[in-house]
């Protein structure tokens, strides 16, 4: 089983979107969270924290927006404006719990 896929896609005004969707395992999938809230400002953090149930789904799975621009540079950002889209799927609880064990701190 391939472990990366890319789709090449059109967006709404001709733009070239490429779509990958990685095959991850437990340990891969919770480094790669990890790694995303370390480098969140405290601020983002906080809103993830605060408001888990808009970005985690009755399945488990991690839904988040992070700012293109701001990737470009080297920062992780949440943003709703012109995103780059992630979904990490996952157990539910596992999810929450690797999110909740990195908030603490900021309560």
């Amino acid at each position: 089983m391939e472990r990366i896929k890319i789709q090449h896609l059109t967006g709404h005004f001709g733009y070239p979107i490429e779509f990958l969707k990685l095959k991850l395992n437990e340990k891969e999938t919770e480094r790669l969270i990890n790694l995303i809230f370390d480098e969140l400002p405290d601020q983002d953090k906080k809103r993830l924290f605060l408001n888990i149930d808009d970005f985690v789904d009755d399945k488990g799975n991690l839904y988040l927006r992070l700012n293109k621009q701001k990737i470009c540079i080297g920062q992780i950002h949440l943003s709703d404006q012109d995103p780059v889209r992630i979904v990490v799927k996952g157990g539910k609880k596992k999810i929450r719990e690797l999110i909740r064990e990195g908030g603490y701190e900021l309560l």
